[in-house]
């Protein structure tokens, strides 16, 4: 009786340090997940807290990574606070359960960010739209000279009317990350209340490749990899992409494979293989939809070329072949003891030989092939220039039309500008109005009407706006003789007591926390008989996607073109097809609108007059692009 009890009581007390172990290791998991996650944490506050004081979130203050990193945080830190509860209810289908309620919480939280944040720029934006425009591709987007012209830059390439394929990356992406993550986190807990340390091994390996992997997935938010905008990348990027993808096929490989140790070879090793390989397969689907049905090309010769009938290359295959075969490779050394040695043995030198020989056959290739990838990058210009351009496309991304309220919008990616050594007379009225801003109570400020941080003031030459401003900007219609400068709407003002000049720059601190300008828009006013031209260059501080448009108090439907300037830039060109169902307007307009981008300047080209005029308007607008 008494040994019995003396047995029962060590139990006990084994159970109670195996306890007071799992609660420990439990708190520095989740104090140490916490600590991982507190970035992307305060950015989903510090977001959430700008949609609930201004009901959007400025631009230039967006940051672009919160999605997928912050609804990944929110449900690795969910299914980490729920360890306890799971080991104690659900024991072996704790981890099961835990990914789940990972996997839910972070597609609901991604939904709700999507859905309810707006991102403002020169017009609001759904936050889903807005990842968009870092991710997808036009469909027309590709043509002959796509691999030797660089016409577009990344984000120019990641763009197009809305699908929810382009998001098929960052689910794959994220998926990986949670259920790896919680499969190191549980594992080792599960570990350490069992005592079971079967999968030691693995669950360290797992935490190797996890981790590596969050790491080249920040720095690819942060870097896209160095890409430049041509589909045809560096050898650096290429490299990085590789690796990339090889790491996406073996992380998954591994949490597979850290379930199966131990079992017949079949089952232990070639199931974790298999996996491996069809996750970066994956990967490359995913990236086709991102490119519309392409896949970024590596280098040049036939290693890099698309094999007749697919899209792969064989360099393609051979990063799919290496990722099984790594994976392969460490489950035959993982597993040993459980095969025989002269099976073993064997197994480890094939693969050993196959992973070489790909490796080696993908190193040789990138070094080879990728060192001419930048040197037939021929600038939309003419000549060889590297990794600058001097344009970008516009693309229509939207139109509605409506009886009472037509609008379409354009979108396209913009360099930024440096506003940092602008003109005296600019700074001196923003410093003013940011003066007058403070004098004021919050409940005047609250009842103005004004848009506090936005400044404008007009010029009479394009000349005094350059200096106002501070730096030189290009204004192509400046040097046509045949346009008769006016005031800057492409008119005189009717009311002789408010005359117009002929620039007007307006310049928006509003959508910043330091007060520093976002962006700067000049206008210029012209005609040529009974037309009105106007003439809108726009600027912004941050590089990164802008959309404009326009607006009809009417029903009106939306027909695009595609054309270039003299000099070779392409121009979108929208056409609006006005009814004046309402009698809004006192005549029937006619106002196709061209829009394009030369260096780090958004271009608006207006061309209005009444539509009995169309043709002659028509001709206009055409004179005016082959000449500049």
């Amino acid at each position: 009786m008494k040994k019995n009890e003396t047995k029962e009581r060590r139990t006990e007390m084994t159970d109670r340090r195996e306890q007071k172990k799992f609660r420990i290791y439990w708190l520095l998991a989740l104090l140490g997940t916490m600590a991982i996650c507190a970035y992307p944490i305060y950015m989903g506050f510090k977001v959430i807290r700008s949609m609930t004081l201004y009901g959007f979130v400025p631009q230039a203050n967006y940051p672009k990574y919160i999605i997928p990193y912050t609804p990944i945080a929110i449900g690795v830190i969910a299914a980490v606070c729920l360890m306890p509860i799971l080991f104690k209810k659900l024991k072996r289908y704790s981890l099961l359960t835990a990914s789940g309620i990972a996997l839910v919480v972070f597609f609901a939280a991604e939904f709700l960010f999507e859905q309810k944040i707006i991102v403002n720029g020169v017009l609001s934006a759904k936050l889903e739209r807005w990842q968009m425009f870092m991710c997808y591709v036009p469909p027309e987007g590709w043509g002959e000279t796509v691999t030797t012209y660089k016409t577009q830059t990344a984000v120019d390439i990641l763009m197009g009317d809305y699908s929810p394929a382009f998001k098929l990356h960052f689910y794959i992406i994220s998926i990986v990350l949670i259920i790896t993550i919680l499969n190191c986190l549980y594992g080792f807990g599960q570990m350490i209340k069992s005592g079971d340390k079967k999968r030691c091994k693995s669950l360290i390996l797992q935490s190797i490749c996890s981790l590596v992997f969050l790491g080249l997935c920040i720095l690819a938010c942060f870097t896209a990899f160095w890409r430049d905008g041509s589909i045809q990348v560096s050898p650096l990027s290429a490299s990085l992409m590789t690796v990339f993808f090889i790491l996406l096929g073996v992380t998954v490989g591994v949490f597979l494979g850290s379930f199966l140790l131990g079992k017949r070879k079949l089952v232990s090793i070639w199931v974790p293989a298999i996996s491996s390989a069809v996750m970066t397969l994956l990967m490359y689907i995913a990236e086709m939809f991102l490119l519309n049905g392409h896949l970024y090309i590596f280098g040049s010769g036939f290693i890099f070329e698309s094999l007749p009938g697919i899209v792969f290359a064989p360099i393609d295959l051979l990063v799919i072949l290496l990722s099984g075969c790594i994976t392969a490779l460490v489950f035959a050394m993982l597993n040993n003891g459980h095969c025989s040695v002269g099976t073993q043995k064997r197994l480890i030198i094939a693969l050993s030989a196959v992973s070489i020989v790909a490796a080696l056959a993908i190193t040789l290739a990138l070094c080879i092939g990728g060192t001419g990838s930048n040197d037939i990058s021929i600038s939309s210009m003419g000549g060889v220039d590297g990794p600058e351009r001097t344009y970008r496309t516009v693309q229509l991304l939207e139109k509605k039309t409506d009886e009472a309220d037509s609008s379409y919008e354009v979108g396209t990616y913009i360099n930024g500008t440096d506003f940092s050594s602008l003109g005296q007379e600019l700074v001196g009225k923003i410093e003013q109005e940011w003066n007058t801003y403070s004098t004021m109570t919050e409940w005047q400020r609250l009842t103005s009407s004004h848009l506090w941080g936005f400044v404008s003031f007009q010029k009479d030459t394009w000349a005094e706006c350059e200096e106002a401003v501070g730096f030189e900007i290009e204004n192509p219609l400046e040097s046509l003789e045949w346009l008769n400068k006016t005031g800057y709407f492409g008119m005189e003002s009717a009311d002789p007591t408010l005359p117009v000049k002929h620039v007007k720059v307006s310049a928006n601190s509003a959508l910043t926390e330091d007060r520093q300008v976002s962006n700067i828009s000049i206008t210029s006013g012209y005609t040529v008989d009974d037309l009105r031209i106007t003439l809108n260059a726009t600027m912004f501080a941050e590089s990164g996607a802008q959309q404009t448009g326009s607006g009809y108090n009417s029903h009106a439907t939306f027909e695009e073109k595609t054309t270039t300037t003299g000099s070779g830039t392409p121009v979108l060109i929208v056409i609006a097809n006005e009814s004046n169902s309402n009698g809004y307007y006192a005549a029937d307009y006619y106002d196709p609108t061209a829009y394009w981008v030369k260096d780090n300047v958004l271009y608006t080209l207006r061309v209005l007059g009444e539509e009995v005029d169309k043709e002659t308007i028509q001709v206009t607008l055409e004179r005016i692009l082959s000449e500049i």
